[in-house]
């Protein structure tokens, strides 16, 4: 009996740790025993209130009825699995249990809890904010990747929505690119996409969708050495009068 009930316990924390968002999300952080936990924790609540149920359904005599009620209408059910009370009990506490942790978690599986649990995951995180306002406020970012390589863009895509973990890779469409200057560091814009963008509007209606789809540039965060807002104006004015780069590609 103490192995079914922690089954059940942790049954019913993996059933609502997978479908409610900030709790699938949290869970894919997790490792080793803090995972076991955070599955258990849950568990605990909705076996908690699965447990509360069936004592009031115990108390009002309804489990007697229910198996009342299949001897009467499935016999042969019945014969067969010769359920004592305190196994009913234990059946009814182990369906309420699951049955409700499924429920709440399908019932917050929603667009607008799945935005906040990943605002409120990302808030944990410094690179991972960033990553968030950049995708949710349109935000350009200064990207400088240990090989030199720069790129500024806008944050459009952060991992998987449905799979929010560590974020291993993103995608940014990008506005301008460049490098940093081997000795000094300093940053050297080179190339410009805002006008292709506009060129490739002007031959037909493209949605930012097939825009980003074209031209996105996936970043490994691994490769990231600094990351950074950007503000094309800040930078003129901070740069000297002949490391300014042009506003033009």
């Amino acid at each position: 009996m103490s192995i079914g009930i922690l089954l059940v316990i942790f049954v019913t924390g993996f059933v609502f740790t997978n479908n409610y968002p900030l709790a699938r999300f949290k869970q894919l952080r997790s490792t080793g025993w803090d995972s076991y936990s955070h599955i258990a924790s849950w568990g605990l609540v909705f076996s908690a209130i699965g447990g509360t149920l069936a004592v009031v359904i115990d108390t009002f005599n309804l489990v007697a009825a229910s198996f009342q009620w299949l001897n009467s209408n499935l016999v042969q059910l019945a014969s067969a699995s010769n359920f004592t009370r305190r196994e009913g009990l234990f059946v009814i506490w182990a369906v309420l249990s699951i049955g409700l942790a499924w429920s709440f978690g399908c019932l917050f599986n929603t667009k607008a809890c799945k935005k906040k649990a990943v605002a409120r995951l990302a808030a944990e995180n410094a690179f991972e904010l960033m990553l968030y306002d950049s995708a949710e406020q349109v935000k350009p970012v200064l990207v400088s990747l240990s090989t030199r390589k720069v790129y500024i863009g806008v944050v459009y895509r952060v991992n998987n929505d449905d799979a929010l973990g560590k974020t291993e890779y993103f995608s940014i469409l990008p506005l301008w690119s460049g490098y940093r200057d081997k000795d000094s560091l300093s940053l050297k814009i080179t190339t410009f996409y805002e006008d292709h963008y506009s060129i490739v509007r002007a031959h037909g209606p493209m949605t930012s969708e097939r825009i980003f789809d074209q031209f996105k540039i996936v970043i490994c965060s691994a490769e990231v050495s600094t990351f950074s807002y950007f503000d094309i104006a800040v930078y003129h004015a901070l740069q000297p009068a002949d490391n300014a780069a042009p506003t033009k590609a």
